[in-house]
């Protein structure tokens, strides 16, 4: 596959080389904005590098978005590789602990497959992912499963599956609708970061504090737009993007002076509406640790749960 998008191209720039990439290479628009790229590694494991641009969060790639993310994509990888190319594989959990802040760089995670069902077509695997200088900052385990196909075809592999190179540049004028929400919601993102303190990756997922509504004393609620930005190969919401989102939401509760430091999640059903309603809500505040519930919703019905404990917030992290 190609290098990594430049890291000192501008946001537009790199929003328009992501949607390229996924015309020509496959893969969602996410993983390719947030600089994902890999490399086979052989039956049942696979390595991913994250390379997020310079302009982001100090060039820092630590938000729980982006890790996940990256995870999902490198457990999802070593799974199908075990199991075969063309799969659409759901996650169906997904456990990481947030160990520590990374430095300025890419992100590299090794995934591995631990167990395998052929009959079922399901694994679960782990995935470690180190900084730029070998520090680790996250383990993670994942448990996914095949799903039948969208109309009933094959999906084409992803980049790190294939020997396609060939991108051709997309100017804004090239763009379908579609393409276009992407790159307007990106662009958005990145301005909202800059101001904020978020990566842009993170941005797409935190809610706003303007957003937020308070139904019961220690909970918070709020509205994700899951468009197009933050959609998989198949249009759905992309799980490393949910789990970001619903980490996020416990942060949002807990407060700034607290940052995620595990969280497991269970994907209840795909989500394919325009938009999900989150809760988040304290379960035990300590001195030390917090420990929250997040749900998501879309239409009424349970999309996600999860389980977050936080720490006292690293000084100077990343976003």
């Amino acid at each position: 596959m190609p290098a990594p998008l430049d890291p000192d191209m501008d946001v537009v720039e790199r929003s328009l080389g992501a949607l390229a990439r996924t015309r020509s290479l496959g893969l969602h628009t996410l993983g390719h904005f947030a600089g994902v790229t890999g490399r086979s590694a052989g039956p049942g494991r696979s390595v991913l590098e994250l390379t997020p641009p310079r302009w982001s969060a100090g060039g820092r790639a630590g938000s729980a978005t982006e890790l996940a993310v990256l995870i999902d994509l490198t457990l999802g990888s070593a799974i199908r590789s075990a199991l075969g190319p063309g799969l659409r594989l759901g996650t169906i959990s997904l456990t990481v602990d947030h160990l520590s802040a990374p430095s300025p760089g890419p992100l590299t995670a090794s995934g591995r497959t631990d167990r395998v069902v052929e009959a079922d077509l399901a694994g679960q695997g782990r995935a470690d992912v180190v900084d730029a200088h070998g520090v680790a900052v996250a383990t993670s385990t994942g448990w996914f499963v095949a799903l039948p196909p969208p109309e009933g075809r094959p999906l084409p592999p992803v980049p790190w599956e294939s020997n396609e190179t060939s991108v051709p540049d997309l100017a804004v004028d090239d763009l379908d609708a579609q393409e276009r929400e992407v790159h307007d919601a990106l662009v958005t993102a990145a301005a909202r970061g800059d101001r904020c303190g978020l990566s842009a990756v993170a941005a797409l997922t935190a809610p706003r504090e303007s957003d937020l509504r308070h139904p019961d004393e220690g909970a918070v609620a709020y509205v994700l737009p899951t468009g197009p930005a933050l959609g998989n190969r198949v249009r759905q919401a992309q799980g490393g993007a949910l789990y970001g989102a619903a980490a996020s939401a416990a942060e949002a509760l807990a407060g700034p002076e607290w940052e995620v430091g595990s969280g497991h999640v269970q994907f209840l059903r795909p989500v394919s509406a325009p938009e999900v309603e989150v809760r988040a809500r304290a379960l035990r505040r300590g001195r030390r640790v917090v420990f929250t519930d997040v749900e998501m919703a879309a239409s009424g019905r349970p999309v996600l749960t999860g389980r977050f404990t936080l720490r006292p917030a690293t000084p100077n992290r990343p976003g």
